[in-house]
């Protein structure tokens, strides 16, 4: 089961497509925020994010977990 934090965690990635960012604004260790989202996706069993040296960005399945996403936290 993933955990609406795990969520939270995805959604300020995908928002900031940064792990430094994201884990800056929720009091976390960019390392951290990096081990969640790699395993949010191997629960998942696919890769949300293209990751290049500087930058995320969403892969098509993680465009469409995003929207999904962003649906359940507005409901919290």
């Amino acid at each position: 089961m993933t955990a609406i934090s795990d969520l939270d965690v995805f959604a300020r990635v995908a928002r900031t497509g940064n792990m430094s960012a994201a884990g800056r604004e929720m009091g976390l260790y960019p390392a951290v925020v990096s081990k969640r989202v790699s395993l949010l996706e191997e629960r998942l069993g696919a890769r949300l994010f293209q990751r290049t040296t500087h930058h995320l960005t969403l892969t098509e399945t993680g465009e469409g977990y995003f929207k999904r996403v962003v649906d359940i936290l507005s409901l919290v």
